[in-house]
């Protein structure tokens, strides 16, 4: 019962952020808005949030594009 209670608690405590990304192979193309994975956040230090995809990466942000997700430190 203590476990059951433990992971509800912890699923209720994660953030599911949104975010549109372009991606390397794709060209200047910004995809639509979708959960972020787990390392981005709106953190304004460390490196801008960049996550493999294959042989590509996609580098998140919080608008159309233009303002960048921040990998968390």
């Amino acid at each position: 019962m203590v476990a059951g209670i433990s992971a509800t608690v912890k699923l209720q405590a994660k953030v599911f952020l949104q975010g549109r990304y372009k991606q390397s192979n794709l060209g200047a193309a910004c995809f639509p808005f979708t959960t972020l994975p787990d390392v981005c956040g709106p953190s304004v230090t460390g490196t801008v949030c960049t996550t493999a995809f294959g042989a590509a990466t996609r580098t998140w942000y919080q608008d159309a594009c233009q303002t960048p997700y921040y990998r968390l430190p």
